[in-house]
């Protein structure tokens, strides 16, 4: 169930980005993240890939390992 509504709450993420796109007055930066984190916690595979990536290790390892929050939400 926790699968389900993480993959729903990220599809609405990415929705509520892309509508940011097409008017500025919607931030779309932090849904896009938001999407990411919601879907790299509802799937091992795309957390793999997403942690794999050079983009993550340059700018986002040491942000996610900073907040044990976000970090908790991660791992599950």
């Amino acid at each position: 169930m926790k699968k389900i509504a993480l993959i729903i709450a990220s599809i609405i993420c990415f929705i509520l980005g892309f509508i940011g796109l097409l008017i500025p007055v919607i931030p779309q930066i932090p849904f896009f993240v938001l999407g990411v984190l919601c879907l790299s916690a509802a799937s091992t595979r795309f957390k793999r890939f997403l942690v794999g990536t050079s983009l993550y290790q340059k700018h986002l390892k040491e942000h996610i390992d900073k907040h044990e929050k976000v970090a908790a939400f991660l791992n599950g």
